[in-house]
């Protein structure tokens, strides 16, 4: 079954684990440009462009957004890879260049983002795969492979609806008040939106993102990382550990993308949004929201009062001109009114004029 597929995407192998990304180095030019040895799901090597076909139902092409161009195939050592490397989209389903592709979700019945890719090309479709060669896993294709053959799995994620949140932020509900640290039922430590300051130290809250977008929001006060209680659904502050193991899927939370500041928290332990709820007659932060509602829509406040950027490199090998508008700098015309072939030749004047400035002499080129 086709699928919609938003318009920014990362794409995940499920055998592998890593993301699909640009890589130009030596092996690129016999197997594609395109590898799973991506770890950052936010890096733009790992960000593709998905372009809407002219034909077909649910067919789309894939455009990498690193270099600008579109997926297909390419034959290597009788191996099929696929690598960004067309100008324009090609919608010929007879051509082995074409770029069209169709995505089929895997699992109609379960809220699940693992997809099938079907490359359209030579009147046929086959299932690109993560192909091991080398020592290195490359985006390929196939044609008989079993239905539980999890190479040809992938995990798409929406990048618009990603969201790095800033190293150090405050949180507002949506009654105006800043989420703060509340030390009224030791040993416990609670959140509860009741702060009118962001400047308050309780109101401040470091953040740490991972590779998959997964954030661990740590108090700046206690420093102390927020953890999902299970009995309740409350969040409290206690965890000087994030990262264990046996602890790590109740310490991670997902931040979503509502609005330009607005963001929501999705807990992993038990999949619900974050937001302030009734607990003791205080509005306290608990993980029991399961859809983006008024209560679950937080405000991102960072606490920065400047900031430097430097050391910023630039990708001058695929850049990208903007706006250019063709400009007509000399026509002719010729007509052929016979009924065979014939060769006419163009001959163009071009006088090329500059201004100097006053004072000094104005010069003319040919």
């Amino acid at each position: 079954m086709s699928t919609i597929l938003p318009p920014f995407i990362a794409i995940k192998s499920t055998l592998f684990g890593t993301y699909l990304s640009y890589s130009n180095d030596s092996d690129s030019q016999n197997f594609g440009f395109l590898k799973f040895n991506g770890g950052n799901v936010f890096s733009s090597l790992a960000k593709f462009e998905v372009v809407k076909g002219n034909i077909g139902i649910g067919l789309v092409h894939l455009r990498c957004s690193h270099n600008k161009k579109f997926l297909q195939q390419r034959t290597f050592n009788g191996l099929q890879y696929l690598t960004p490397e067309a100008d324009e989209p090609v919608e010929d389903r007879l051509s082995a260049m074409c770029t069209l592709f169709e995505p089929q979700l895997i699992d109609v019945d379960s809220d699940t983002n693992k997809v099938r890719l079907l490359l359209h090309r030579s009147n046929q479709a086959v299932y690109t795969i993560a192909v091991q060669q080398s020592n290195q896993t490359y985006f390929g294709t196939g044609t008989t492979l079993s239905s539980t053959d999890t190479r040809e799995m992938f995990e798409v994620t929406d990048l618009e609806s990603l969201i790095i949140l800033p190293k150090h932020v405050a949180f507002k509900n949506h009654n105006g008040d800043y989420l703060t640290i509340f030390t009224g039922f030791p040993p416990f430590v609670l959140m509860q939106f009741k702060s009118t300051d962001k400047g308050d130290p309780s109101s401040w809250f470091v953040v740490s993102t991972d590779g998959h977008g997964r954030a661990q929001i740590m108090s700046y006060v206690n420093k102390q990382f927020w953890r999902y209680r299970r009995d309740d659904h409350a969040i409290l502050v206690d965890t000087p550990n994030p990262t264990d193991a046996a602890i790590a899927q109740t310490t991670s939370f997902l931040p979503i993308k509502v609005d330009r500041n607005v963001i929501a928290l999705r807990s992993f332990a038990n999949d619900n949004l974050c937001g302030p709820s009734e607990f003791r007659n205080g509005n306290f932060l608990s993980a029991t929201h399961s859809t983006v509602v008024r209560e679950s829509r937080l405000v991102m406040e960072e606490l920065v009062l400047s900031r430097s950027i430097y050391n910023t490199d630039f990708d001058l090998a695929n850049a990208v001109i903007y706006g250019e508008t063709p400009v007509n700098m000399a026509t002719a015309n010729i007509s052929n009114n016979s009924s065979a072939e014939n060769t006419a030749e163009f001959k163009f004047a071009y006088t090329e004029s500059r201004r100097a400035p006053p004072g000094l002499p104005t010069t003319h080129g040919w």
